[in-house]
């Protein structure tokens, strides 16, 4: 349960902190990119959510938190 709240903290942080960071000009995606095909299916459509909100590219949110959470695995032993 800790884990989801700090996923869900780092992608909200994402969403806020990432136009003040990432200086997109629009978004030009046409969908999903193969690479993050194993994204969360709920996580999916906020990404594109804040992609039309912030003008950045729905895949790069997206990768920022695969990169950052992993989806939720664990990074090391128990």
């Amino acid at each position: 349960m800790k884990l989801a709240r700090l996923a869900a903290a780092g992608i909200l942080g994402l969403v806020i902190l990432a136009p003040a960071l990432l200086s997109a000009g629009g978004s030009n995606a046409s969908g999903l990119s193969p690479a993050l095909a194993a994204a969360p299916p709920g996580l999916v459509p906020l990404a594109f959510q804040a992609g039309a909100m912030t003008g950045i590219d729905p895949n790069v949110l997206l990768a920022i938190a695969k990169v950052e959470t992993d989806w939720g695995r664990p990074s090391g032993p128990a």
